[in-house]
């Protein structure tokens, strides 16, 4: 229906709305889009001879972690949001990394922390808050003896591209541990600038790329 004179605005026609009758508004509905993204006959060839061909190939598939991270570098292709996308690809990082333990020095303090707090509860009831604190604490503990993510992260990315022969190894590990950063930032206060997400994801998806190449390339010639 034409409308005559002024418009007053504009209503979604899949909604509810309220309005006065006597404003003039453009009410507006669609179908739903679906989009796909596609990849031409050509350069999924050429991708699947490659890797179908590489030598000792079949190995991949026996190696349960790399296997995971392709997969979840595989689903920040179809995520939507900014923030999901980042994540997965740092989640990618983590899945590879490898827990290594602390140093003995750290070892030993942290089971002479343990100590001390065990000596704490023998005199508390169990089922007291600061009993319920010590003890969460002291089960925090036995997780402290391995190096933190961060720390393997860094490890991960630096250890991976000196194999590699990759000469900006340490430039890039730092590089990785500062994206770390931005991620735990945004997890624990829910955002970070639009800004910063755009390099720290930019950087995150080229570390990515580089570490499940060297990765590929390192697994497939070893027997």
């Amino acid at each position: 229906m034409k409308i005559e004179g002024d418009v007053h605005g504009f209503i979604d026609g899949t909604f509810p709305a309220v309005y006065r009758s006597d404003k003039n508004l453009i009410t507006g509905t669609a179908n739903s889009v679906d989009a796909m993204q596609s990849i031409n006959v050509e350069d999924l060839a050429k991708y699947f001879l490659e890797g179908a061909t590489q030598q000792n190939s079949e190995s991949l598939f026996r190696h349960e972690k790399y296997k995971t991270a392709l997969e979840l570098y595989s689903a920040f292709f179809t995520e939507t949001s900014q923030n999901a996308k980042f994540l997965t690809l740092v989640m990618v990082l983590e899945t590879l990394a490898e827990s290594k333990k602390r140093p003995q020095l750290v070892l030993e303090l942290l089971k002479d922390f343990r100590n001390q707090i065990e000596e704490l509860e023998n005199k508390l009831s169990a089922d007291s808050e600061e009993f319920i604190s010590l003890d969460s604490l002291k089960r925090e503990l036995t997780f402290r003896q391995e190096d933190s993510i961060r720390k393997q992260i860094r490890a991960l990315v630096y250890d991976t591209l000196l194999i590699n022969g990759d000469e900006d190894a340490e430039e890039t590990a730092k590089l990785a541990v500062k994206i770390y950063d931005k991620r735990s930032k945004l997890v624990h206060e829910g955002k970070i600038s639009q800004k910063d997400l755009h390099h720290a994801s930019s950087n995150a998806r080229r570390i990515v790329k580089r570490i499940l190449q060297a990765k590929f390339t390192h697994l497939t010639q070893t027997k």
